[in-house]
């Protein structure tokens, strides 16, 4: 009863005299850093530190404007040092948000309009999200690939989803744009779907997280937005060549000359032809 007390005595005193040192959470709500857009903004994260000491890393960098810590038991704890504004808290057990004390600026309030649906989502530290074709999102699926770990090499930000299904659908998006050549492997966390989801460049020799694990597009299922045209017919076989024309017949050979046999050789000098020789 006495914890129980003292423990109502703090938070008593914290309301009535304001959050430690002027930090206090944007619209006076506890939960996850929000900018325009219901985006997470850019940040930095720590872990296993106090919040107290992720509150003092926050006041020592000139660029941090806003703390978001995440406790969960019995050893998880998270420390993000947002760059962007948070305008609004999401609700999520075990965070909280905290706008970094100026002198001249208040926290935004309660009664702060939150923006729109229409308004575009940001983009996610990293890189840009690209848009998702809707006649793609209904066909995408995605099997476990590394439970309890994050990506060897973390690329495109996908944005923030209700669950794994949710990131599933973006990131088969992105892998149809390209027809396949990215974005067939993207972490998420089922546990926090606040913290966004990120294709997966190089998909292991990641470092093991409680929260994070490394999801595979189902290739089954994976259809392109557009299917392909069909082949084109092939072109139609070339004619074939004219035949040659015959080769000119060889003249006929020349006809052979028989002229008249020689005539006998002459007798000798002083002798008749058909004399008979006398001894």
């Amino acid at each position: 009863m006495l914890v129980i007390y003292r423990v109502l005595i703090l938070c008593w005193a914290a309301h009535a005299n304001g959050y430690p040192g002027g930090w206090k959470p944007p619209g006076h709500r506890d939960g996850g850093c929000r900018t325009p857009g219901d985006n997470t903004g850019s940040y930095d994260e720590l872990w296993d530190i106090t919040e107290a000491q992720c509150r003092e890393e926050c006041s020592l960098w000139s660029e941090c404007v806003a703390y978001e810590y995440t406790q969960v038991p019995p050893r998880f704890k998270r420390c993000e040092l947002h760059k962007d504004m948070p305008t609004h808290t999401f609700p999520t057990g075990g965070t909280t948000c905290k706008l970094k004390p100026v002198p001249g600026r208040s926290a935004p309030s309660a009664s702060t309009p939150l923006p729109s649906a229409s308004v575009p989502m940001q983009q996610l530290p990293r890189q840009a999200p690209q848009t998702a074709p809707a006649a793609h999102a209904a066909h995408v699926g995605a099997e476990m690939w590394s439970q309890f770990a994050v990506c060897g090499l973390e690329g495109q930000a996908l944005g923030v989803h209700a669950d794994v299904a949710g990131c599933a659908e973006a990131a088969g998006a992105v892998a149809a744009a390209s027809s396949g050549a990215s974005c067939m492997f993207f972490m998420a966390s089922a546990v926090f779907p606040t913290w966004g989801c990120r294709c997966c460049i190089v998909p292991t020799g990641g470092d093991m997280h409680p929260f994070w694990s490394v999801y595979e597009l189902t290739a089954s299922l994976f259809l392109h937005p557009n299917p392909p045209p069909p082949p084109s017919p092939p072109p139609p076989p070339s004619p074939p060549p004219p035949p040659r024309p015959p080769p000119p017949p060889l003249p006929p050979p020349p006809p052979v000359v028989r002229y008249p046999p020689p005539p006998p050789p002459y007798p000798p000098l002083g002798a008749s032809w058909n004399a008979p020789r006398r001894f």
